[in-house]
């Protein structure tokens, strides 16, 4: 049996995306932005090119390698300080003079993708990850993994971040500048008391359209993080988990609530976690995000995707607001 060695949680919270490579690429056109792992089984994947040159580039006779072949045909120009989309689909994605399609698909867990231009010159490359060092939100939330820096190296995983909206920014910037908003609140707090139950009972489908109470029907409360692990971790745990080795429960039930007093309409909503292995997240009752977790319905006795062997935060992903309310929010 696969043994979930901890679970715990940084809840609904407004985070900056601040750290940039320092790093530079090397190239004239470079990888931007990548759809590899949508939020609905049957939407494309794509990837972004950008062009860093003050002049429009001729890609003809470009491609790309790796987990999919791409071609690029003749005439294909990527304008000055643009953008270029290649997609699984390109009639899916909704995008004019979207390319493709191509052969093969972009793992989920991880790809290493490689730019060559008309005389096979290396151009950029990049392999991506969905743990350690990597941002895992991208894989399946409906985020991208986007470029904090368009002229940051690709090759390293600290030049890229997740997308600051869900579907990402396909042709365009991946984060405005001089936008100015307004200011950002931690709503749910790393340290924030919890409702938890760890009692191994399936609570059944519709569980988070239901309010509990601690120490009803095994629920028991503690402060966040909530987990179990005998190695390290970024932040320390505050409530342990009985020992899964004399417990071997395979889904954890966690519940908090926050009090908003905003307009809904006008607020943007992102989610910080520390998962081990994988995680389903609802407000008020709907499914806002899936993260290492199968897609269609799923009950106790679910597994996750894949093991996560070093629990690391998933990096300041947007989720859906449309179930904010004003008040008292689960």
């Amino acid at each position: 049996m696969k043994i979930p060695r901890i679970l715990s949680f940084l809840g609904l919270a407004a985070i900056v995306i601040a750290s940039l490579a320092t790093a530079r690429a090397d190239s004239t056109t470079v990888f931007n932005e990548i759809m590899y792992n949508p939020s609905t089984p049957s939407a494309p994947e794509w990837i972004e090119l950008h062009n860093l040159m003050a002049v429009n580039m001729d890609l003809s006779g470009w491609k790309i390698r790796g987990g999919i072949d791409y071609d690029f045909p003749r005439g294909t120009v990527i304008p000055a300080r643009g953008y270029l989309l290649v997609a699984s689909d390109p009639g899916a994605t909704g995008i004019p003079g979207a390319l493709g399609p191509w052969a093969g698909n972009l793992a989920n867990g991880g790809e290493r993708l490689r730019l060559r231009n008309n005389i096979d010159r290396l151009m950029d490359e990049i392999d991506y990850r969905d743990s350690g060092r990597w941002p895992i939100a991208p894989d399946g939330s409906g985020a991208t993994l986007a470029k904090a820096n368009a002229e940051a190296a690709s090759g390293e995983p600290e030049s890229w971040t997740t997308s600051a909206q869900t579907g990402g920014t396909p042709l365009g910037q991946n984060f405005a500048t001089g936008t100015t908003l307004g200011p950002e609140i931690v709503r749910v707090a790393l340290d924030a008391p919890w409702l938890y139950n760890e009692s191994g009972t399936d609570l059944g489908p519709n569980w988070a359209q239901s309010t509990y109470f601690a120490g009803a029907g095994g629920w028991q409360s503690g402060t966040g993080p909530i987990g179990f692990e005998n190695g390290p971790l970024p932040s320390p745990l505050n409530t342990i988990l009985t020992d899964p080795q004399s417990n071997p429960v395979t889904t954890y039930y966690f519940q908090t609530a926050f009090n908003y007093s905003g307009n809904p309409a006008a607020t943007e909503l992102r989610l910080d976690a520390l998962i081990d292995d994988g995680a389903i997240f609802f407000l008020n009752g709907a499914e806002i995000a899936r993260v290492n977790m199968p897609d269609g319905l799923v009950d106790a006795a679910t597994f996750a995707n894949a093991q996560v062997r070093n629990a690391s935060f998933t990096g300041a992903f947007p989720i859906p607001a449309e179930a904010l309310v004003s008040g008292n929010n689960i």
